[in-house]
């Protein structure tokens, strides 16, 4: 079990790399104030975002640049066809 001021360790979805966001201490324990943040260059995408079209549908996460996904990633949540647009 985790305690209240242990940082929750987020894997990359990408390259499966432990990845790193910035906490604070909110009193009451840790409080996530950026996204997580990989080594690859993906980056976790945040409900105030403005760019949410641009994050991968299957993992809620920025993916990094180049990234094309494989017969293996796509399928899990549908995949709207402008997104595979060139």
């Amino acid at each position: 079990m985790r305690g209240p001021y242990d940082e929750p360790q987020e894997d990359c979805p990408y390259c499966g790399v432990a990845c790193y966001a910035n906490f604070v201490d909110i009193g009451v324990g840790m409080q996530q104030v950026s996204p997580y943040q990989c080594e690859c260059g993906a980056v976790e995408a945040g409900p105030f975002d403005d760019n949410l079209y641009d994050a991968d549908p299957n993992t809620g996460w920025y993916p990094p640049e180049g990234w094309e996904p494989s017969e293996s990633t796509q399928g899990l949540i549908p995949i709207p066809d402008r997104y595979n647009e060139a």
